[in-house]
């Protein structure tokens, strides 16, 4: 959700934690990521239960998530099983299904996918999505989409090509075999 203060807050009346984000800026990443979040009720997104602000900050409430990030639980644990696997991508396959009537992420990856305490998935991260009405008359939309470090390396090689530099693409192994990053002389 950006950088800032966070607080971590029982709420006593619903038995259930929250966070607290206070930013000081507001940029438009933050504004489209509230103002999704703001259309979206779905068990597996992390929920936004509001907004409130001041002269100078703003502040977020958001559903409190402990269990991490998917990404991290692969990096740490490696390979995991069938059914832990299928039971987190019917998860996420649930979520774009419900979304997509009004939503598009635009930036799903291991990092932007949450678990709570019981390991059900969590969605979050709304900063590049795009809102259905976003849609041209070509049916497609025009708009940036994902990470570009987690992007095709076809993508990312004309990057580095047009950038003549290769710095800003090294994580981008995270989601490659080391061969082809050999290959590419990106390590």
């Amino acid at each position: 959700m950006g950088l800032g203060a966070a607080w971590r807050v029982a709420d006593i009346s619903k038995g259930s934690t929250i966070v607290i984000f206070g930013l000081g800026t507001v940029g438009l990443l933050i504004k489209l990521e509230i103002e999704t979040m703001k259309l979206i009720k779905h068990p597996n997104v992390v929920q936004l239960y509001g907004v409130m602000g001041s002269k100078t900050k703003i502040f977020i409430v958001l559903e409190f998530v402990t269990g991490g990030e998917l990404f991290n639980k692969i990096v740490n644990q490696g390979r995991m099983g069938e059914d832990e696997a299928k039971r987190y991508f019917q998860q996420l396959i649930n979520v774009v299904d419900y979304c997509h009537s009004s939503v598009y992420h635009l930036d799903l990856k291991p990092k932007n996918l949450l678990l709570d305490a019981r390991r059900n998935l969590k969605v979050s991260y709304f900063g590049l999505s795009a809102l259905s009405k976003q849609v041209r008359d070509d049916d497609l939309l025009h708009t940036t989409c994902g990470t570009s470090i987690y992007g095709p390396f076809s993508t990312i090689e004309a990057m580095m090509v047009q950038r003549r530099t290769c710095s800003h693409v090294g994580l981008s192994c995270l989601c490659c075999s080391q061969v082809t990053c050999l290959s590419m002389n990106l390590i």
